[in-house]
């Protein structure tokens, strides 16, 4: 097996092993890559995030073991520095968090189907605690942030509002709605995500904007919308973790393929969204050739020849050594 040196993912390409103090393995991150823990609250002014019809760096590993489709498309963590496959976005949609999107879902069919008034943000968020209750009667992340949190006789609006204006930073106390209906979103500059994450507030409402309830709910409604894919800048971990990551949905999907990439190698039209960065840049395509995958495609997406080629294939021997079940 090729000899590899562990990557952040950074701005910056570094190639020095992951200091454990300062990044960590997310969830389905390939082998040796390392998320950084000290991450920008919000995008900057020069980030790509939110920009119609670019390439980013992506990746994301699928299981091992192929299974069912449960969902019309794919995903994957924004991870600049650690890797060289690039993806076309599209018309994409920026959002905090799943829940942030799910009300942001709400209102953007509403304008779609011709309402003549714009949704405020705590009339969608009462759309979605009544999908909540009908479908999710005894929904358990709902408990623990009230609990832990929100308080126990707090309303499931006010619990999905303090989710979806932001779980870091400064959060306004009182009522999370302006006179108009406006979320009043968390002030959150700076590298500061280390200090955020230990807060009370964060940790009691991680679980809950992790959860599946929110993709069930929000994927109907994105697909019916001009939107090809949906970012999510300050996604949690999900089951209690205070970290985050940058998450993205590609909705263009099909019955045949899954979101965990086990049919992808099938799907000539999901090739043809990626482009290896030779260049080690992003954004600029013209600085890029066409991805051929490699043999490894279904579970870790990564072009032949690339960096983040030996990166996959060290998963799937993982995954072959450990024989780890389930998909990502």
């Amino acid at each position: 097996m090729q000899q590899f040196l562990p990557k952040v993912c950074d701005a910056c390409d570094l190639t020095q092993p992951c200091d454990k103090a300062t990044h960590f393995w997310a969830f389905r991150l390939p082998q040796a890559l390392g998320y950084l823990r000290e991450l920008p609250c919000e995008p900057s002014a020069s980030s790509l995030l939110g920009r119609d019809n670019v390439y980013l760096p992506v990746t994301h590993v699928g299981g091992p073991r192929r299974g069912p489709t449960d969902s019309g498309g794919l995903w994957f963590y924004y991870t600049p520095g650690c890797s060289d496959l690039l993806w076309a976005m599209g018309r994409t949609l920026l959002t905090r968090n799943r829940v942030h999107a799910a009300v942001v879902a709400e209102q953007r069919l509403a304008r779609a189907q011709g309402r003549a008034t714009a949704m405020s943000d705590r009339e969608a968020v009462g759309r979605l605690a009544r999908f909540i209750e009908r479908r999710y009667p005894n929904w358990a992340p709902l408990g623990r942030a009230r609990n832990a949190y929100v308080g126990k006789n707090a309303t499931i609006e006010l619990v999905l509002a303090e989710a979806a204006r932001g779980l870091y930073g400064t959060c306004q106390a009182g009522d999370p709605f302006d006179s108009d209906g406006s979320l009043r979103p968390c002030s959150c500059t700076g590298n500061v995500a280390s200090r955020l994450v230990r807060s009370r507030r964060a940790l009691a409402l991680t679980s809950l904007a992790g959860d599946k309830a929110f993709s069930l709910h929000s994927e109907p409604l994105l697909v019916q919308l001009p939107i090809d894919t949906v970012t999510f800048y300050q996604q949690p971990q999900g089951g209690g973790s205070p970290l985050w990551t940058t998450e993205i949905w590609d909705l263009r999907g099909s019955p045949a393929l899954s979101r965990h990439l086990e049919n992808a190698t099938a799907h000539p039209e999901v090739v043809a969204r990626s482009r290896w960065a030779w260049s080690g840049t992003h954004g600029d395509v013209s600085r890029t050739s066409a991805c051929e995958p490699t043999s490894s495609w279904h579970t870790c997406l990564s072009c032949k020849g690339s960096q983040l080629e030996p990166h996959c294939n060290a998963t799937v021997h993982w995954y072959a050594r450990r024989e780890r079940g389930g998909r990502g």
